[in-house]
């Protein structure tokens, strides 16, 4: 039998966000069960296993070393790609299964949700991270049979336990510098209470070069002033030591797939906070193995802060335990990449 050949469309590392890393999994996996990978990026993306097409080419350019590839799927994770990889699909008559990391379509417009049923329409399929987008998709759309829900999922993590009791407790928020992740809730909770014994590390992902994230991130530093909040940016590969070294996590995101901080603080064995948006539902349960808060709510994220740091060691030590073990049972990196081949594998040609 021939190999499985696939198309990925997509940004790609080293642009640095959770839909990269996904991609940046898949490919490696893929390779090791001798799957064949082309992929078409505007991103340096280095790996000389894979051949890699910019997609800043001219089409005809890029439909032609697509036709050498002879693919037998394209799959396309980023949705401003959608009208390249559909044509792509046509003209070589080939399925285009599109990934969505995200659904936006209660904060964004009207275009945004047209280009979405755009998205849905001219696909064979669409892979989604949540089954909370599944079911998000399906009722504003009318549509059934055609959403598959795959989780994301994470490489198993080894910790050294989990500890609070410290002079400071330092909460992390490990997030790119965009409004949906309610970086400015964090920090108007910080204003509520004390910052000799709390302090506040925003993490945003290196190798982004976003001029509306820049905007943002002067917004959120004229609004920390005199407060005990400081910004710093990691690669993937410094963000799990970045997660080793706080106690809490906190994401207060206004929507959430399935994200992979969330999974990566839990693995750790770390306390996370976030809101009940998204797939945030699907990983937490509230007070077992971690705690879900109301979005856009700066009281309840500083009253959740207090309530934790006055925990025993020994209740925040079980909570501890149930996130790894929840990350370990139903977010695990294989069990994700099983489900995309096991799918993928429907359309190989034999």
């Amino acid at each position: 039998m021939s190999k499985l050949k696939i198309v990925i469309v997509s940004r790609a590392l080293p642009y640095l966000g959770g839909r990269e890393v996904i991609v940046n999994r898949l490919i490696y996996n893929f390779l090791n069960k001798n799957i064949d990978i082309l992929l078409i990026t505007p991103d340096n993306y280095l790996n000389k296993k894979i051949k890699v097409i910019k997609s800043t080419l001219d089409y005809k350019s890029i439909l032609n070393k697509v036709k050498d590839f002879n693919p037998d799927i394209i799959n396309c994770h980023t949705f401003y790609f959608h009208d390249l990889s559909f044509k792509l699909s046509r003209d070589i008559n080939k399925p285009l299964i599109s990934t969505l990391h995200g659904i936006f379509i209660s904060l964004y417009g009207k275009n945004y949700k047209k280009l979405i049923k755009k998205i849905i329409e001219e696909s064979e399929k669409v892979v989604v991270v949540s089954n909370n987008f599944k079911k998000t998709l399906e009722k504003t759309f009318k549509i059934r049979n055609k959403i598959i829900s795959i989780r994301n999922g994470i490489e198993k993590q080894t910790t050294n336990g989990f500890k609070l009791r410290s002079n400071k407790i330092n909460i992390l928020i490990p997030a790119r510098l965009n409004k949906i992740k309610g970086i400015e809730y964090a920090i108007k909770a910080m204003k509520l209470i004390d910052n000799k014994s709390f302090s506040l590390i925003i993490s945003s992902p290196k190798g982004r070069k976003n001029i509306k994230e820049t905007i943002y991130k002067n917004k959120l530093k004229l609004i920390s002033r005199g407060l005990n909040i400081r910004f710093e940016k990691n690669y993937q590969s410094d963000l799990m030591t970045r997660i080793q070294k706080v106690n809490i996590c906190l994401l207060p995101s206004l929507s959430e797939g399935i994200s992979l901080s969330i999974l990566e603080a839990m693995s750790l064995g770390k306390i996370v906070i976030t809101t009940t948006v998204g797939g945030n539902n699907e990983i937490i349960k509230n007070g077992i193995n971690g705690f879900l808060i109301p979005s856009r709510d700066h009281i309840a994220i500083a009253k959740k802060i207090i309530e934790i740091s006055k925990m025993s060691q020994f209740e925040l030590n079980k909570i501890s335990s149930r996130a790894i073990k929840t990350v370990d049972k139903n977010f695990n990196e294989n069990r994700m990449i099983n489900q995309y081949c096991k799918y993928f594998k429907k359309y190989h040609e034999n």
